[in-house]
């Protein structure tokens, strides 16, 4: 069976677990992201052992294994297939995805995306070029290796201030808020059905009130008004469970960008 190691190669903020997500969606369910930061700082059970984490989570059923981490340089890469061999099954292929340096956008980026910056991790780490990191195929002859590189990309300024206020937005920049249901209706194996009522809608999106007391508490009541109709929009859905009941939902989504640019443009908000 064809086993794939994906590994980044970038400093912090250059864009690695962002891409390795999206590639790993793309890969399907055949397909690990180890995002091996968040395991080494979350999950107890690896007592900050990289080996461990790649020995025990670079499944031999996966073909795609993507692993986030921190390497930057031969020796690290080395190390990485050399752990990630699980049950004796070496990877048959290693592609390293290797991000261009530049220690001015990624320091950018990094701002405010967790609790502590890694600027002095950033302005100070050696990071090998990429030739060298291809000589690895001197030292793995039956693997087959593939590179594929980036430029890092510079983060908007509004991304920058979600981070720093801590605003958990999806792909496409929405803040997803409060939500409420317009009613349903409930069946079991019987046949019997009823509806089921709806609820009254909420006076606002209080996730976008906190905000703004927070970052503009000066805004007008016009202005709130105006960020609503621009900045807010309401989604509909529907849940159905086993026995075919269903009910239907509004919530509200607050486009991120949108609110910083109005902010910004009205003297609200100093730019970040």
């Amino acid at each position: 069976m064809e086993r794939k190691l994906n590994i980044s190669i970038g400093l912090p903020g250059s864009g690695k677990t962002t891409k390795f997500k999206e590639l790993s969606k793309e890969a399907g369910r055949n397909s690990n992201h180890i995002e091996c930061d968040y395991y080494l700082r979350i999950t107890r059970s690896y007592e900050g052992s990289m080996e461990k984490l790649l020995r025990d989570r670079s499944s031999i059923f996966h073909h795609d294994t993507f692993l986030d981490g921190l390497f930057l340089t031969k020796e690290d890469v080395k190390k990485v297939i050399n752990a990630a061999d699980n049950r004796g099954n070496k990877p048959t292929h290693v592609v390293i995805h290797y991000w261009n340096e530049n220690r001015e956008y990624c320091n950018w980026n990094d701002k405010g995306r967790r609790e502590a910056d890694s600027n002095i991790t950033i302005d100070n780490a050696k990071m090998d070029s990429l030739k060298e990191i291809m000589t690895l195929r001197e030292d793995f002859p039956k693997i087959k290796f593939f590179k594929k590189v980036y430029d890092v990309e510079k983060k908007p300024r509004w991304k920058v201030w979600a981070d720093i206020n801590e605003l958990y937005i999806n792909d496409e920049g929405i803040l997803k808020g409060s939500s409420w249901s317009l009613g349903g209706s409930w069946n079991d194996c019987w046949g019997n059905t009823g509806s089921i009522s709806p609820e009254t809608p909420p006076e606002g999106m209080s996730e976008l009130d906190d905000l703004l007391e927070k970052v503009s508490p000066s805004i007008t009541f016009l202005q709130y008004k105006k960020i609503m109709n621009e900045c807010v929009s309401v989604h509909e859905y529907s849940d159905h469970d086993y026995y075919g009941g269903c009910t239907y939902h509004n919530q509200y989504q607050l486009n991120v960008s949108c609110l910083y640019n109005y902010l910004v443009d009205k003297g609200l908000l100093d730019e970040v």
